[in-house]
This record gives structure tokens, C-alpha cells and sequence, in this order.
């Protein structure tokens, strides 16, 4: 009875106060797209970054002792590690990987960057989604296959591509007499990532010739199990092996380690994690706004609710429901607005920005604690409320 009295109470001042606090609601629907837009291009960090992570055919990554992350060029370890992991107990095989992060230059974007994977055509360490050509294409000298969802700089290589044509792309190498160029063949699709605008494969020969890179220093080694083989033992036994050479990840290992990287050791991580705090913070305050507005303008009617007998809990109840309301309210316009800007985002960047059910009920648990701080904050000002201010 006391639940229903107080929620038809709350829902009434609500909607008298509604006019006078169009403003207010207007700002808490502002930042809660501020968190939308925070946490879905900050989870687009994070997914972009594990594309490749994410097609590498193996259970078990070998990196260097020193390795850090995958978005530069990484440091090397030497292809005897590789070698000597091949004949370990569960191993099926092992396969290299070589990265390069650099300048690619365009006659009409000039220069972008990107990566450059070179793999064994033969023994590939990743699974080339969308290849349009075969991986056959690589084995043609200078040859590269380009990622189609790479972003606009790209769009006159990929454009050509579709077309039947063979492109060439410059690669800037500081102290190089001539930029080595490859010729690109084929595509494939991945994505990009924040830090860098696209991606090309090319085979580990016409990787090492163009790039100066010696195929003894691996980049990325990928590690593929016997079936029935215990990666956590297998992992084990090459930590033991390859001390001091080599470092050993289990797949989900590494990719938690690279959101690790961007989340806590990279600036744009920190961006994103206190632009979701500020979101919250201002949320709460115009969440405040209208709560104190409707108290301040109701607190006569508090005064004699509490000399009728009415508890406590009673006016509790009232700033619980006028906040989960604002919360509530506000957050089915705002979805649709970050709907719309993820859209358009998504389009202009080629990231990976979705509106997943976990990020909508993750924006939605933060709204909801919005609204119980700003109502813990509004309880003092309901407190106030004395009987005999009605006879002063």
C-alpha cells in the first residue's frame, strides 16, 4: 500500500515539475550518450586492436621476452625458439608471423600508416578472412594482399582492386634509397585499428626482401596442438623450454594482455575510462537538479505527510521512484541518439562500434546508480521538511 501510495505520488510531482525541468532532463540525456559514446569507442579499441589476434591458427603465441604489444613494430626473438617449440610433446607445429608498423604512401592521402604482416604461404599463422584471390597470389614476388576495410585513405587501392587492377603502394623506409613497393594482388577483410588506418599480407620472402627484415628475427610465433593435447600443460613445458628467449601465451592470455596494454599503459585508454567517469559525474548532476527542484517546490506537502504519521521510508520511497523514473526516461531517448552516432561513427571510421545487449545493460546498471547517488544526496534535503515550518 505504502509502495503504491508513494510511486502515484512521485510519478504526479514528476510530471508537474516536468516542464520547468526540460533543461535538466535534456542534460542527463547528454551524459548518458557521453557514456555510450565513450564505452562503445573504447570497446572499438579494444576489438580493433585483437583483429588479428583473433584469426591466428593456433592455441599458443610465442612473442619476445620484452614484447609489449602488436600495434608497433614488435621486438624479435630468433626463429631457433620456433624451431626447438616444434618438438616439444603436444606440439602438432609451429608457424612464423613478421610485423612491420609503418608509413604507407598514396599519391592522394600521402602518407598513413599502416601494418605489413608477412606469413609462410605454405604454413600460414593466420586465417585470412574474405580472401578474395588465395593465398597462392603471395607467392608471386613482390606481391600483397590489402584489407578492404581499411579506412578512406585507402579507398583508391581498394577501388582498384575491385576493378581488376593491380595497384602499387610505396612503403617509407627512413634510409632507404628507394621505397620498396608492393603490388597489390588481392583483399581480404579485417578492419582497422585505432592507431593505424589499414593492413597488407604479403608472403615472408617478399616481406624480408622489400623491408630488409632477416627471416631468423620472428616477430609473432604461432603455436598449433595435437588434438587432445592440454594447452595449459603444452604452455608449461615451453615457458621451461624457451626461458629467457621467448615468452609463451596461451591465445586468451595474450589477447587479455593487449587489453591490458591499451587500458592501462596508453593515454587513449585513460581518455576513455574518465571521459565515462565524467559522464557519470554530470549525470548525477542534473539528476540532482531536478530532484532538489521538485523537493524544494513539495516540501510543505512533506511537512504535513510527516505530521500525519507517514515514516521515513515513506519519502525515501518518493526520491527513489522520481530518480529511477528520470533514469528510465532518459535513457530510452538517449539509446536512440548513441544508435544513430555509432552509425554514423562506425561508417567514418571502419571501427568496430556496436550497440551489443552487454554495453546497453552495462550504460544502463551506470544510469541506475546515477540515479540512487543523486537521490541519496537529494534524502537530506527531503530530511528538512518540519511540521512546524507550517506555522511560521
Amino acid at each position: 500500500m505504502m509502495l503504491r501510495a508513494s510511486l502515484a505520488l512521485a510519478m504526479r510531482q514528476l510530471l508537474h515539475r516536468g516542464r520547468q525541468s526540460v533543461g535538466a532532463l535534456a542534460g542527463v540525456c547528454m551524459a548518458i550518450v557521453l557514456m555510450f559514446m565513450q564505452l562503445g569507442f573504447s570497446n572499438a579499441l579494444y576489438d580493433s586492436a585483437l583483429n588479428v589476434y583473433r584469426v591466428l591458427d593456433g592455441e599458443i603465441v610465442l612473442t619476445s621476452p620484452v614484447y609489449s604489444s602488436l600495434v608497433f613494430s614488435p621486438p624479435w626473438f630468433p626463429h631457433s625458439a620456433l624451431t626447438a617449440a616444434s618438438a616439444v610433446q603436444g606440439v602438432a607445429e609451429t608457424r612464423p608471423l613478421y610485423a612491420f608498423s609503418g608509413m604507407l604512401l598514396s599519391s592522394k592521402a600521402g602518407a598513413i600508416g599502416g601494418w605489413i604482416l608477412g606469413l609462410d604461404v605454405d604454413r600460414p599463422a593466420i586465417r585470412l578472412p574474405g580472401l578474395s584471390t588465395g593465398l597462392e597470389t603471395l607467392r608471386i614476388p613482390d606481391t600483397a594482399v590489402l584489407d578492404r576495410k581499411s579506412r578512406y585513405e585507402f579507398e583508391p587501392f581498394v577501388r582498384a582492386l575491385a576493378a581488376s587492377e593491380t595497384p602499387d603502394l610505396p612503403v617509407y623506409l627512413p634510409g632507404a634509397p628507394l621505397a620498396p613497393v608492393f603490388s597489390l594482388r588481392g583483399s581480404f577483410e579485417l578492419g582497422p585499428t585505432f592507431t593505424l588506418d589499414g593492413l597488407i599480407v604479403t608472403s615472408t620472402d617478399t616481406f624480408s626482401r622489400l623491408l630488409s627484415v632477416p627471416l631468423d628475427r620472428v616477430s609473432i610465433g604461432v603455436v598449433r596442438l595435437e588434438p587432445g593435447a592440454d594447452p595449459q600443460r603444452v604452455a608449461a613445458d615451453l615457458r621451461e623450454l624457451l626461458d629467457g628467449q621467448a615468452r609463451v601465451f596461451l591465445r586468451d592470455e595474450l589477447i587479455d594482455w593487449e587489453k591490458r596494454f591499451y587500458t592501462y599503459r596508453t593515454p587513449i585508454g585513460v581518455i576513455f575510462n574518465m571521459g565515462l567517469l565524467v559522464g557519470v559525474v554530470v549525470g548525477v548532476v542534473f539528476i540532482s537538479q531536478v530532484l532538489h527542484g521538485i523537493i524544494d517546490a513539495n516540501l510543505k506537502e512533506y511537512a504535513v505527510l510527516v505530521a500525519m504519521g507517514y515514516p521515513p521510508r515513506f519519502f525515501v520511497l518518493i526520491v527513489l521512484e522520481i530518480a529511477g523514473a528520470i533514469a528510465l526516461l532518459t535513457f530510452i531517448p538517449s539509446l536512440a541518439i548513441a544508435a544513430g552516432l555509432y552509425h554514423a561513427a562506425a561508417n567514418a571510421t571502419h571501427l568496430p562500434l556496436n550497440l551489443s545487449p552487454v554495453a546497453i545493460a552495462s550504460i544502463f546498471s551506470l544510469v541506475v546508480i546515477m540515479g540512487c547517488v543523486a537521490a541519496l544526496f537529494a534524502m537530506r534535503r527531503v530530511r528538512l521538511a518540519n511540521p512546524l515550518d507550517l506555522f511560521t
